[in-house]
Order: C-alpha cells, then sequence, then structure tokens
C-alpha cells in the first residue's frame, strides 16, 4: 500500500541523490584536470618565454661584442698606421696630419664606448645639450649590427633643437623600442625611426619628437 509507494519513492530519491553525487564527484575531478593542465600549459609557456628571452640576449650580446670588436680592431688599425706616420713624419704638417687622424680615432673607440652605456648599469647620469639627429644617426650603426638582417632599418633625422639628455638613457630607450619591434616582427619587417621639431599649427617650436615604428603584430 502507501508504504510501499513511500520505500519505491525514497529509494528513487537516493538512487537519483547518488547519481547526483557520482556526477558532481566526476564534474570536480574534470576540473581538476583542467586546471591541471592550465597550470602544465601556462608554466610550460612561461619556461619558453624565459627560454626565448635567455637566447635573445645571447644573440644580442654576441652582434654587440662583435660590433665593438669591429669599432675598436678599426680604431686601433688606425692609430697604429698613424703611430708610423709620426715616426716618419718630417714636417710639423706631416705630424699635425697624424695626430688628427689618432684623434679622429681615438673619438670614434670612445664613442662606441659611450654607446655602450645604454645596456650598463642605471648608476649616475649626466644630462647636457645634445643634438637629437645626431645621437639618432649614432644609435643607428649599433642597431644596423644588432638587428637581424630580416629588419629593415629606416632612419629618418631632420634637423631638431637641441635637448638637454643623458645621451646614455636616449640611446638605451631606442635600443629597448628596437629589441621589442625585433620580438613583434621575428619573421621579418621594417622598422622606421624618425627625429625632428615639432610643429605647432605649422610652424616649428623647441620641442623634438622621436617616433618609432614597427610593421610588427601588437
Amino acid at each position: 500500500g502507501v508504504g510501499v509507494v513511500t520505500v519505491i519513492g525514497i529509494s528513487h530519491l537516493l538512487r537519483r541523490l547518488e547519481r547526483a553525487i557520482a556526477q558532481r564527484d566526476e564534474t570536480r575531478l574534470k576540473l581538476e584536470e583542467v586546471h591541471a593542465e592550465r597550470v602544465r600549459v601556462l608554466t610550460e609557456l612561461e619556461q619558453r618565454e624565459a627560454e626565448f628571452l635567455r637566447a635573445r640576449e645571447l644573440e644580442v650580446l654576441g652582434r654587440l661584442a662583435g660590433f665593438v670588436a669591429h669599432d675598436f680592431n678599426n680604431a686601433l688599425l688606425v692609430i697604429f698606421g698613424s703611430v708610423e706616420l709620426l715616426r716618419r713624419a718630417r714636417t710639423d704638417k706631416e705630424r699635425q696630419d697624424a695626430l688628427s687622424i689618432v684623434q679622429g680615432a681615438a673619438t670614434q673607440a670612445a664613442s662606441t664606448a659611450k654607446q655602450l652605456r645604454a645596456f650598463g648599469p642605471q648608476g649616475k647620469r649626466d644630462a647636457k645639450p645634445v643634438d637629437p639627429a645626431l645621437v639618432i644617426r649614432t644609435a643607428e650603426r649599433m642597431l644596423r649590427t644588432l638587428l637581424p638582417k630580416n629588419i629593415a632599418l629606416a632612419v629618418h633625422a631632420e634637423p631638431a633643437p637641441r635637448i638637454c639628455v643623458d645621451e646614455g638613457l636616449l640611446q638605451g630607450a631606442l635600443m629597448n623600442l628596437a629589441l621589442n619591434a625585433w620580438d613583434a616582427m621575428r619573421e621579418g619587417g621594417k622598422l622606421e625611426i624618425r627625429v625632428g621639431a615639432a610643429a605647432d599649427g605649422g610652424k616649428p617650436d623647441a620641442r623634438v619628437v622621436i617616433e618609432v615604428r614597427d610593421s610588427g603584430t601588437g
């Protein structure tokens, strides 16, 4: 009678409850598996990104070492050659000419050493008036060495007012932007750097604009 129906009903409810609990446990296990897989994928991505950054740092350092070695080797060759000219000089003009060549080579070597500050620790800086177009042109030589051949570099340095800035910091900012652009153009592309006087209503003013553009993603 009623008792049997009640027992059957309770038994049915218990079976449904057991199935619901089983489904809940199964769903929880699946969610745990999905979470574990997500953590594994994220960890693997982080490891690969770290490996990629280390590989890029080594590549940049290798290219930088080649650039520095090439510049200093050229400077030394010029200096040694000029010393020989000095030794053989018979007139004051010949000696002055040889000394001018030595000074030019030493200045170029000093400029190369100054560019290395862009990669050094952020210690004491020396802000002074500089020609931004000249800084960009100086950085261009190193960038053409650091960047791979599949990235076309275009530099447009127009006359601009002098700015008071630490040259190493400015070059460091340019290097960082160029390396970020490299990351976005692993298959190649174009990097464009432009510097010039800002315009206010079509008339030049005292401000300077430095633009860095790339054809990469992001």
